[in-house]
């Protein structure tokens, strides 16, 4: 199994080579955490918490690891002055409700 591993500032991922691809999402607590590609990992790292409290890595590859990004970058974009392309070109209403935020 794909157990969560704690980083002691060492070069090292913390999720294990082996990342589960299926996983009940109704077994999820909380919000996932999402780990972007760093100095001290290549990958990007999804760690969810199940309801008995273990931590899980999750494929970022797999339909639910995709979801869980398309819904993290929708949340980060909510406020930011650029939008994504999506299908939903026709709408126009995204542009009016936009607004600049700080700077980082």
């Amino acid at each position: 199994s794909a157990q969560a591993q704690q980083s002691n500032g060492s070069n090292k991922c913390k999720c294990s080579s082996s990342l589960l691809a299926r996983f009940n999402a109704k077994l999820i607590q909380g919000e996932p955490v999402v780990h972007q590609p760093s100095s001290f990992c290549p990958l990007m790292e999804i760690i969810i918490t199940t309801k008995q409290g273990k931590e899980k890595c999750l494929d970022p590859k797999s339909q639910l690891g995709k979801f869980i990004l398309m819904k993290k970058q929708k949340h980060r974009e909510s406020g930011a002055a650029h939008l994504t392309t999506t299908s939903a070109q026709t709408s126009s209403s995204n542009s009016t409700r936009c607004h600049v935020a700080s700077s980082k």
